[in-house]
Order: structure tokens, then sequence, then C-alpha cells
């Protein structure tokens, strides 16, 4: 039964070696049979139908089926094909077979055809030696080429993978392939060649991966080596014509692979070229948005798979847009080997970040290390750091995490940048923001953004020093804010609600609650000068005039409105019932303060100085520096005010001043009728042009000026006491003459000079010294208020 043994039906080179043992039987037929018929035969897992006669042998089994005409002359057998046709394949082919069994020689001459392929071929056998030589093959369809050759030449099933999925043409053709095989105890394939050529080849690297495009490619091919030559390629419609692709030692199973490499001046490292890369695991946290990249890749992939791939590859780039912190690289050079990727000498900048960078990353671990020479770390108003150094260490196993050891802040990178740091004082000196608003430190810090234009800041447990005091007294120097920031807009607001402010290019809108502004130089006033037009809304809030002995005085708002947009300004304010009006533009300055009582003042002064009365404050004028004023007083009983107990004081040192001396006019106080003073400011010098208190018993008159300088001051005061006295005695004939004198009053005059805090005075010897009359004086107080405005 021997002769019906045709072999291992399921071995890879199942049908060579079935046709080659089939025709082998032929001469043993002749021996022992003139005629033999098998219906039915169930041999090695198959079942085949045979039929030996009249010089007709015909085999049909489920690989193949073979029909064949002999002719035999002496030791030769010449059989021509009637039929062979290969059923897995859907292929004929026709010729003839010539057997010569002297020489145990057989040579198989013809032509193969089906609807993907066609090619001549000549198979000569001897002595376990196959050679194969095909010509002029044209197929349409590599899958069934290498389905075909790969199963009778037993190559890898990687290449055969690789030639009949990943690499698709319109059309092959290959002018010839020679094989010399030895199909003894172990297989093996001798010798091998071919050429031919390929038109419209698609390589197709893996699922979700745009095709390598190469019109027309030369195929060369030996036993070590098959090149896949071209002078044209693309990937995404960039040109890939410097690139290469071979597939080495295509004859054996575990040391073949195919070998890539994509060299390129027009590829971008964008998703497209990122997915090629994801297919070998190699993950990068960037993707190229724009500019120049010269691309030289390399992938080395065996087929063997107990062998790994290996990568080689080479980035140079400029002006290199990324994702990444939308990074612009200007140069710099990306190598790979492997699962190391390295950064070097990239010269990195975006809208916040100018930096020489140098990174390594382990691929597999998906972590790096950065080397970091920060030329500059620039958020407008926010921060600003120039030549630093600093190491980063990068996680971007799940998202992108950035830490940076020496400022000892984390970031995510995943989508834009999310930015934490637990304390800032590290930061305070390069912080815009921070020294705005005296701000010490703060113990936790988030920032986030998307765009890098669009800011959300928390600054939890900040610790400041401003001037700004609560309403209750207490220092305002710890609070929680929430800022925003967009291209135009940045919108603080502290935890507390005490503060509330949106700043742009045009406006300055601020909400203040329950605070106090310590006002430590008057000359400030004189030097805002804001860019920006300022709206300022205030609650229960004011403004604490300090001196430099640090005296204070308070100047409370139940609210209050201002306005200023350069030199024009409006403040429009209430505290109980007095009213406080302010207007200035470039000409003119006017300001009104009325219905203001004695709680007030004593509020203001933080003292009880008066008792009872109400008070008018006037203003107009060209400026803060130039402007004539009025206060108008009525009703009020002035006590504790030092000028007055310095003044009670030299009275009492002077025996002929104790005259003036009354119970409204003592140590305890000073009652006023009505009074007013009319005064001038000449920038630094404040000018009483005059100055009368109408009082129950005492007159006080008088003119002089102030310097704001160096708060010395020249007055000259006249006071008129004794008003019930005066007149009992101005009733007495000739002695009221001689003590009142024509005026019918007691008077005497005082010069005031010195320091504001500590005036010295002494009596005027010379009469009618005041620089204004007396009666002029005198008549002030009837005057309404509505002549000076």
């Amino acid at each position: 039964m021997s002769i019906f043994d045709l072999g291992d039906l399921n071995s890879s080179s199942a049908v060579s070696t079935q046709i080659v043992d089939a025709v082998q039987k032929i001469e043993y037929l002749y021996i022992f049979f003139q005629e033999l018929d098998i219906q039915n035969l169930s041999f090695g897992g198959q079942n085949a139908r045979f039929l030996f006669k009249d010089d007709e042998f015909f085999l049909n089994n489920d690989e193949f089926s073979l029909n064949l005409a002999l002719n035999r002359t002496g030791k030769e057998i010449k059989a021509n094909i009637k039929e062979l046709f290969f059923k897995d394949y859907n292929a004929s082919a026709d010729g003839q077979i010539l057997i010569n069994s002297a020489k145990d020689s057989y040579d198989f001459i013809g032509v193969l055809r089906s609807q993907n392929l066609n090619f001549d071929f000549n198979v000569t056998y001897a002595k376990d030696k196959l050679n194969l030589d095909l010509k002029d093959i044209n197929a349409s369809n590599m899958a069934f080429l290498f389905h075909a050759v790969g199963k009778h030449l037993s190559l890898n099933k990687e290449l055969n993978e690789w030639f009949s999925q990943k690499l698709i043409a319109d059309l092959y053709s290959i002018n010839y392939l020679k094989a010399s095989m030895d199909l003894g105890k172990k297989f093996s394939i001798k010798e091998l060649e071919g050429a031919g050529e390929v038109k419209n080849l698609k390589v197709k690297l893996g699922k979700n991966v745009e095709s390598i495009l190469i019109p027309k490619l030369k195929l060369n091919l030996n036993k070590k080596r098959l090149d896949l030559n071209f002078d044209q390629a693309s990937f995404a419609k960039q040109d890939l014509s410097q690139s290469k692709i071979y597939v080495y030692e295509p004859t054996s199973a575990s040391k073949s692979g195919i070998y890539i490499q994509i060299k390129s001046n027009e590829l971008m490292l964008d998703q497209k070229l990122l997915n090629i890369l994801n297919l070998y695991d190699i993950k990068l946290p960037l993707k190229q948005l724009s500019g120049k990249l010269n691309t030289d890749f390399i992938i080395n992939i065996p087929f063997a798979k107990s062998e790994k791939i290996s990568f080689k590859a080479n980035f140079d780039l400029e002006n290199t847009q990324f994702d990444m912190a939308n990074f612009l690289v200007q140069k710099g050079n990306i190598s790979l080997e492997n699962t190391i990727l390295k950064l070097n000498e990239f010269v990195v900048k975006n809208n916040f970040l100018q930096a020489d960078v140098n990174a390594s990353f382990d691929l597999d671990a998906k972590k790096a290390h950065f080397n970091t020479e920060i030329s500059r770390l620039y958020f407008k108003d926010l921060l600003d750091i120039k030549n630093a150094q600093e190491n980063l260490e990068l996680d971007y196993s799940q998202d992108i995490l950035l830490k940076a050891q020496n400022f000892n802040v984390d970031m995510n990178l995943t989508q834009g940048l999310e930015l934490s740091a637990s304390t800032l004082s590290r930061f305070k000196e390069n912080s815009i923001l921070m020294q705005k608003l005296g701000i010490e430190n703060v113990n936790n810090f988030y920032l986030k953004t998307a765009d890098f234009v669009n800011f959300q800041i928390k600054l939890k447990g900040t610790n400041f020093k401003n001037d700004l005091q609560k309403s209750d007294g207490s220092s305002y120097e710890n609070d929680d804010f929430f800022i925003s920031k967009d291209a135009k807009t940045t919108h603080i607001k502290s935890a507390s609600e005490s503060l509330d402010i949106s700043l742009n290019e045009d406006v300055i809108k601020a909400k203040i609650k329950n605070l106090y502004y310590i006002l430590k130089d008057t000359q400030k006033i004189n030097d805002v000068n804001l860019s920006s037009k300022l709206e300022l809304e205030a609650l229960n809030s004011g403004i604490i005039l300090q001196s430099a002995s640090n005296s204070s005085k308070n100047l409370s708002f139940d609210e209050l409105h201002f306005d200023m947009d350069k030199q024009k300004m409006s403040l429009r304010a209430k505290r109980n019932e007095a009213i406080y009006e302010l207007d200035k533009d470039e000409k003119q300055l006017v300001g009104k303060i009325s219905k203001v009582n004695d709680k007030m003042l004593n509020e203001f002064f933080g003292s009880n100085i008066v008792e009872k009365g109400n008070f008018e404050l006037h203003i107009k004028g060209s400026g803060f520096e130039h402007f004539n004023g009025e206060i108008i007083m009525n009703d009020t009983y002035f006590k504790e005010l030092k000028f007055h107990n310095q003044l009670i004081s030299f009275v009492d040192t002077i025996p002929s001043l104790l005259l003036f001396k009354s119970p409204t006019f003592n140590e305890k106080g000073l009652s006023i009728q009505k009074g007013a003073v009319l005064f001038e400011r000449q920038k630094n010098k404040i000018i009483i042009k005059a100055l009368t208190l109408d009082g129950d018993s005492v007159d006080i008159l008088g003119v002089g000026d102030i310097n704001l300088d160096n708060k010395k001051l020249d007055l000259e005061l006249e006071l008129q006491t004794l008003k019930s006295v005066t007149d009992i005695i101005s009733k007495v004939p000739i002695i009221n003459q001689i003590i009142l004198g024509k005026d019918r009053v007691i008077s005497t005059q005082i010069l005031v000079e010195g320091d504001l805090d500590n005036p010295k005075f002494k009596t005027q010897i010379i009469k009618e010294t005041l620089k204004l009359p007396f009666s002029l004086l005198k008549n002030i107080i009837d005057i309404p208020s509505t002549w000076f405005q």
C-alpha cells in the first residue's frame, strides 16, 4: 500500500510533495498493474479517487485533481497534463511531465492560470532536490500568491501575513522567481532569487493607521533579502521618497523580519504618525501642530514572536508647534532607541515659558526627567521668573503629570494646565500680583487653564500685609482668594466678601465691604494716576488718615461710590445723615460735605471734641492743590481740643487776660453759636483768609496761614469777651468809653506761631494788626452758605 502513501497531507508542503510522490508512483503502476480503479480511498485523513487505465492516470483528493495522458518509451514516461486543478486556489495548470526512471528525475513544465494569478513554470525534481522556476507571474492579489507560495515553500507565517494582508497592490508583475529546495528529511531552501514590479502598493501597518502609498516599486529577491525599491512614496500626502523597506532572511522562519525606514523632510509628528508609533507601544505625550520636522525613523520587526521589535529614530525640529502647553520648539532633536527617547538641546517657547530643555524618556515606564534652564517663566500680572534652573519629573502613564522639584510645584498637562503648590513664598519676589496685594505667602495655590488664555486661580490661606483694616479695628491680613482671568479681564474675589475686584485695560471695578484704607501719606491723593477707569463701591468702609506720629482720624461711610477716569472723578457717599459730594475734571474741583453732626466729627477725630451742632464744608477750585474753602458751624460746644487747651493755658499765664475766661470759655471748652472759616489752598500752604467764632461769652476772629510741608503756622487772633459785663459797662457814661473804647467791647490780640502740634502763643501789642477789619470778619458768619456756592 505504500504506492498510495502521499506523505503528510497536513504538512505545509503537502500539495507539492503529494504531486511529486504521485508522479513518482506512476512507474510502479506500469510494473504491477494493467488497470487499477479505486473509487474511494481513505488515507492520511483524506478521501481520494484513484484510476490507472489505458495510459491514463487520474487522482482526485481534497487538495487537487490530476489527470495525465501517459506515453511510455523505455525508461522515460511523458505525461501530458489534461487537468491539474488546485482546489484551494481555484487555479488550473496545463503542460507536461517528463519522467526518467533511470535517472530518478522529473521535469514539470507548464502554465498556471487563475482569476488572481498567472505564471509559467518549470519544476524539476531529482533525488529529493526540487527546483522551481516561475516566469511572467502576474497577480492581482498578493494574498493568494503568498498563501500558495508560503505553504509550499514553508515561509514564515508572519511573512505570509505581511505580504498577504499588509502589502496590498493593484498588480504584481514578477519577471521570474527561482528556488532550489531540499525535500529530504529536513526541508530547506538552498537558493532563492527573483525580480519584478508592483503597482499602486499600499503598506498598511495596522488598523486605524493611514497607509504608506507607493505608486511603483521594484522587487529584488535573493536568499538573504527581499528589497522593495522605489523612487516615490508618500504618507498622508507627505513625501517618503527617501525611505526604505526590505525583508531580511526571507527563507528563515527564526531569523526573518522586515526593516522599515521612514525618512522624510515633510512629515509631522501629528496624530497620523503617532498612530504608527502607538502600534508598537511608543507613547509620546506631545503632538505636532505645525512647523518643520526632519524624520529618520527605523522599525525592525522580527517575524519570530520570540523576538522583540526594535526602534531607532532621529527627529530634527525647527519652529515646531506642539499641542502640549502650546509649546513652540525653535530648534531641537528627538532621538529614539528602543524604549529610551531623548529630547536634545530643545529651545522651547510658548506664551508663558522660554527655556532650554534636555530630557530623557523611559517609554516602558512612561516617565521622563527634564533638565531645564529657564530664560523666563511668565504669566502676565501673576508671575515673572528669569534665569532659573529646574529639574522636572514627568509621569504620563495615565495623565500627563509634571513635578518641578526646586519650585515644589505639581502640574497636570493632560488638558491645558493644572498647577498646584503648597506654598508661594518662593515666588513673592517674582509675582507682581503678590506684591500688589502685599501677599507674603499662600498655603495652598491652584491654577487651571485649558488654553493658557483663560485662568482659574485659588489662593487658600493667604497671608498678606497691606494698608487695609477691618471695620471692627482688627488687621485684615488673612483671607482666601478666587481669581479668574481671560484675555481681557482679571477678576479677584475674597472668600470673606471683603474684596471683589475686576480689572481690564479699560476699567477697574472694585467692591469693598467692611474695610478701611489706611492713608499714611496725604500726598498719595495727588499721586493717583490710573491708566484705566476706576469704579469703586464701598459699604461700611472708610479711610483712616494716619499721621507720621501714628495718630489717626477715621473717615467712615455707610456707602460710597467713586468714579475716576483720567482727570475726571466723582464721589458720592453717606454716613448717617451726612452727605459727601465731590466732582473734579480737567478745569474744576467742587466739593461739599453737609449735615455733619457732633457724632460724625467725634468719630473722625477719635475723641469727643464737640457736643451737638451741625457743620458743613464747601470747596471750589482748579484742583486739589488750588481751591478755596469754607467751613460753617452752628450751635456747638468745642472741648478737649489741643489748640483750645493750649490757648487757655496761655490765658492763665497772663493776668491781664484772665478777664476773657468765662463759664463757656475755660479749661472745659468753648461754646459757639455760629462760626465760619474762609480759607484757600495754594499748593503746600493753607491761607486762612477769615476766621470768626461767635460764642456765648467770647468771640474769636483771625487770619493766617499753615505750611503743609513743615507743619508751621502763623496766626493772628483777636479775642472779644465778657459780653454780659460789656453790656453793663456800656450803660455807664464816661466809664464805658474808658474801659470799652469807642467799639464798646473788651478785646485783645494774640499771635500764634511755631509747629502745628505745639504752637506758641503771645500777646499782640500793636493794635489794628489784623489783616482784615474786625467788622468784616464778624460779618462772615452772617453770610449764607449759598453765597460760597
